[in-house]
């Protein structure tokens, strides 16, 4: 039986995507904005590098160029998220090309204990913000698991092509569908590559379609793909790299009128072929469970999970920094990723909080996702 965790129903949880080289500026801010600890794991981003074709010829060659990113991943009340991203966008320079990207997301948490709850009526003394800088909406975070080695970069790049953004990969364990599938599961990789999509929320359908097709998720064995919302953002904006022939690049004109506009519903796409059809992926109210525990138990989280109704699960590395320790310890964590449909949530949700070892269980996320899509035969 877990220990008592505190219920949060109205809560947010940071990302911050950063740049190795700016990692020290963003843990610094954290520290002195008494963010108590966060949740750090590794991960890659994916850019397209544009070169110029071999001898004669004319015209650029396109290829994929991996970038080392640490993802840092925190909650908090709701009444300071403004507070924090705009700190972390003057720490990290998020508003700059290349740094990485942060955003915020809603969410109902169990968190392990009062300090990493905070407060939601003390204020924080901190130093105020002096630059507020202008933070987009109405965006929608795509979460593809997918199975295949190298289908990450595939996927990674049809995002590129299609100027969706800069996408974000890390990795993690498949449990459930393949240990069901006997001497089957050889032909499925335990290894899950874990790709990571910013885009517009108004585009959401549209996308979900070009992607499905591409990257060919209809086939069986291939993974699934799912959304939930994304609160405020600042986003990396370089999706290319390479010589620049032009005062500015088509990124950064992009950003530009987002941020005049405010918005970025100017980018609509047409839809108009796809309300033709039946939409390929199934408009099915769930969760994204996120439970976050100490190394070794995210397996008997899994287990409770799949026999109270769950039908898989993701577990990765992750590691706990501390920043109210003076030492800034450091814990070896697991992340247990779920995406549950609306009506076994609720028993898979108890099923964790009871079933979780003493001590174990550190914090339980649940947010909203609306769309997913997965092979059926």
């Amino acid at each position: 039986m877990a220990e008592r965790l505190y219920h949060c129903p109205a809560r947010r949880r940071i990302t911050a995507a950063v740049h190795p080289r700016y990692v020290s500026d963003l843990e610094e801010c954290l520290a002195r904005r008494d963010i108590a600890s966060v949740f750090l794991t590794g991960g890659r981003s994916v850019r397209q590098f544009l070169r110029d074709r071999p001898g004669f010829f004319p015209g650029k060659r396109k290829t994929l160029e991996d970038g080392p990113l640490e993802l840092y991943q925190f909650t908090l009340p709701a009444h300071r998220e403004e507070e924090i991203l705009q700190a972390l966008a003057g720490a990290a320079g998020f508003d700059r090309p290349g740094h990485g990207s942060v955003f915020s997301q809603p969410l109902e948490e169990y968190c392990g204990s009062e300090e990493d709850r905070g407060s939601d009526e003390k204020a924080q003394k901190v130093d105020r913000v002096e630059e507020q800088r202008r933070l987009t909406r109405d965006l929608s975070l795509l979460t593809v698991i997918l199975s295949l080695p190298g289908s990450g970069e595939h996927l990674a790049g049809i995002a590129l092509e299609l100027g969706l953004c800069v996408p974000i990969i890390t990795h993690g364990i498949g449990t459930g569908v393949r240990d069901k599938l006997g001497l089957l599961r050889i032909t499925i990789p335990p290894r899950k590559e874990i790709v990571h999509l910013l885009i517009p929320a108004h585009d959401e359908e549209s996308i979900l379609r070009i992607l499905i097709d591409e990257a060919r998720l209809n086939a069986p064995g291939r993974g699934f793909i799912y959304s939930t919302p994304v609160d405020r953002a600042l986003l990396d904006t370089r999706l290319r790299l390479g010589k620049q022939r032009h005062a500015a690049s088509i990124e950064q004109i992009i950003a530009a009128i987002d941020d005049l506009r405010q918005d970025t519903s100017w980018r609509r796409r047409s839809a108009a072929g796809a309300r033709q059809t039946q939409p390929l992926y199934r408009r099915e109210p769930g969760q994204e469970i996120i439970a976050l525990c100490r190394e070794g138990a995210g397996d008997r989280i899994v287990s409770r999970a799949l026999r109270a109704g769950a039908g898989g699960a993701t577990v990765g590395k992750v590691r706990r920094l501390r920043f109210s320790s003076p030492s800034g310890e450091s814990q070896a964590c697991e992340r247990v990723i779920l995406r549950m449909s609306q009506g076994r949530c609720e028993g898979v949700v108890a099923a964790i909080l009871e079933g979780s070892p003493e001590g174990a269980l550190e914090s339980l996320q649940i947010i909203s996702s609306p769309r997913v899509f997965s092979y059926q035969s």
